[in-house]
This record gives structure tokens, C-alpha cells and sequence, in this order.
């Protein structure tokens, strides 16, 4: 008797869609592991930012005391309170925004989690909680001003999202259930980000004018000029307004959020494959805010 043997005909166009499926999730981990460097570094750029408003908020008090309120020890004192005051709010604002930054870390990591094969129900679970805790700071971000607008007003519009099929149900199930909002909250992201890079750049021109002044003050007085008089100018005059960091910092959040979008959207398949790229492109944003931060090697 002659045995048949059967082959299973698998239409090319299915496979290539399982491979599709089984790429676009392995860089869920790659795309976590980047999250969580974004959210490390932008918190470290939050605090230098927070550090920049106090030393320009003080510069200013500092012309103020010279100019108008020397003697008058009440005035003095009221523009102090008033100066604390307002560093208070926008260090409250810089932390929320931090806050906001590592409950998205913790999503990320949680995605990661859930594209893995061995995916626990405690994953998914653990997410509402996350979602819940953005959805918490995102008016009061929203509310909050730095600089001349609301945070809020600086979001872009919502962006169509169809939540594409992976082979991990629960994956799927996720991101069907929250994707919508999470590009919210990464819209948010790339607001307050661009709103830190306005008041960044405000802060160190106070800052550099303000040194500016005390340096001329200091060669005009009759006496002898401090020791590092000479290097002091030098720092004055070469000084940065560090354009370029608060910049890439803004430009950081939105490619972060559109390999999100990419991430997780039916689409073309050409915008798929770029996810490295964009992924690369922003590890290169983040790598170039930490070189600037670190400053010049002495």
C-alpha cells in the first residue's frame, strides 16, 4: 500500500504576516529598555532645570536688590517671599512631570512584559494601576504653566490609532485597551518637554546677563578686582544658553512617541521597519543631552 503524504499549503502572504507580527514584537523589549533611558534621562534634565530657574530667579532678585530695593528691608523681603513662591510651584510642576515620566517607564517595562512568551495575567493587571496614576497627573500637568501657556495648550491633536494583531493575546488586549490613552500622555510628554525647553532658555539668558552685570560692577568699583575676575568674564562671554539641550529634549519625547504609534498601529510595513531607525535616532538625542549636560572635559 502507498502512503500520500499530506503537506499544509500556508499562503506566503500568512507567513510573512506572522513574521511581521513575531519582529514588531521582539522590539517591544528594545523599545522598553529606550523608554526607560528616556525617562532616566529626562528626569536628570527636570532637576538641572529646576536648579536653572532658582540660580536665574536669584539673579534676578539679586539686580532687583540693587536697583530698587536696597534700605527698604520690607520690600526686600516681599520680593523674596514672592521669588520663593513661584520657584516652589515650578519645582512642584518639574516634579509632576517627573512623576508623570516614571509611570510611563513603568508601562513601558510592562509592555515589555507582556510581548514576552511567558507573560503573567499580574502584568496586565499591574497596568490599570499605571494608567490610572497618569491619568491622575495628567490635568494638573495639563493646568500647570512654565512659561507663558498652560502645558495643555501646547498638546498636538490625537493621533488614529488601529491597534494592530500580535500572536500575544494579551499583548493585544493591552494595548487595545489602553494605546488610545497612553499616546495622550506621551502627547503630554512632548508638551511639557517643549514647555522645560522654553524656560530653559529664559533662565540661562538671566543667568548669563546677571553675571554679565556683576562682572562690569566688579571692574568698575575702585577696588581690587577678585582673583578670578579674568576667569569669571571668560565664563560670561563664552556661556551657552544650552539651546541645543533643551531642544533635543523636545525633539526626544516626539520620537519617542511616534515609535509608540508605529509600535502598536496596523500600518505599512515600511514604517515598521523603520522602528530601529527611529529608535536609534532618538538613543542618539538622549546620548547627545547627556554630552551636553556633562559640559566641556577639563
Amino acid at each position: 500500500m502507498k502512503l500520500t503524504k499530506r503537506v499544509m499549503i500556508v499562503p506566503v502572504a500568512s507567513l510573512l504576516l506572522l513574521s511581521g507580527c513575531a519582529s514588531r514584537v521582539s522590539q517591544f523589549k528594545t523599545f522598553g529598555e529606550t523608554g526607560a533611558k528616556y525617562v532616566d534621562t529626562m528626569n536628570k534634565l527636570l532637576g538641572a532645570s529646576g536648579e536653572v530657574s532658582i540660580d536665574a530667579s536669584s539673579a534676578l532678585l539679586i539686580n532687583q536688590r540693587s536697583n530698587a530695593i536696597i534700605g527698604d528691608a520690607g520690600k526686600a523681603y516681599e520680593e523674596l517671599k514672592e521669588s520663593d513662591k513661584l520657584m516652589d510651584n515650578r519645582l512642584q510642576i518639574l516634579n509632576d512631570i517627573a512623576e508623570h515620566n516614571q509611570q510611563l517607564k513603568l508601562y513601558f517595562k510592562a509592555l515589555a512584559g507582556l510581548a514576552g512568551s511567558n507573560a503573567g495575567t499580574e502584568i496586565a493587571t499591574g497596568t490599570k494601576s499605571i494608567v490610572d496614576e497618569l491619568s491622575k497627573l495628567n490635568p494638573k500637568i495639563s493646568k500647570a504653566t512654565l512659561g507663558e501657556a498652560p502645558i495643555g495648550s501646547l498638546v498636538g491633536p490625537a493621533t488614529e490609532l488601529v491597534v494592530a494583531s500580535f500572536q500575544q493575546a494579551a499583548l493585544e488586549r493591552e494595548l487595545k485597551t489602553n494605546a488610545k490613552t497612553i499616546e495622550r500622555e506621551l502627547a503630554l510628554q512632548v508638551a511639557a518637554m517643549q514647555a522645560v525647553a522654553t524656560i530653559w532658555k529664559s533662565d540661562q539668558k538671566i543667568i548669563i546677563a546677571g553675571n554679565k552685570k556683576i562682572n562690569q560692577e566688579q571692574f568698575l568699583k575702585d577696588n581690587a578686582l577678585p582673583r578670578n575676575w579674568a576667569a569669571n568674564r571668560k565664563a560670561v562671554l563664552t556661556a551657552s544658553t544650552s539651546a541645543e539641550l533643551a531642544d533635543s529634549a523636545s525633539e526626544a519625547a516626539r520620537k519617542l512617541k511616534e515609535a509608540f504609534e508605529i509600535l502598536v498601529s496596523k500600518g505599512d510595513k515600511e514604517k515598521v521597519e523603520n522602528i530601529p531607525l527611529i529608535v536609534n535616532d532618538l538613543n542618539k538625542v538622549l546620548d547627545l543631552i547627556e554630552l551636553v549636560k556633562k559640559g566641556p572635559s577639563a
